[in-house]
């Protein structure tokens, strides 16, 4: 899971992870699949693009930071 609250293969989380830098997490059957965006507005477009029906989830800085895993790391950098 990627929050308390739990994402699935229905929701795609959009989190700022440092400066000009936005994680876009899709869970998956093979687990969790990170990119990388340059801004929330690339992020966002990236996320509708890659996982069209799922709800996208923009979470805040502070929710990010509380949530986020050290275990997750970027595959395919769009930047």
């Amino acid at each position: 899971m990627l929050t308390p609250e739990g994402a699935d293969e229905r929701e795609v989380i959009v989190r700022p992870c440092g400066l000009h830098v936005w994680h876009v997490e899709i869970r998956g059957m093979a687990g969790i699949a990170v990119r990388v965006a340059q801004n929330e507005c690339e992020a966002v477009m990236l996320a509708r693009d890659l996982c069209p029906g799922a709800q996208v989830r923009v979470l805040p800085a502070v929710e990010s930071a509380e949530t986020l895993h050290d275990g997750l790391f970027a595959e395919n950098r769009t930047t």
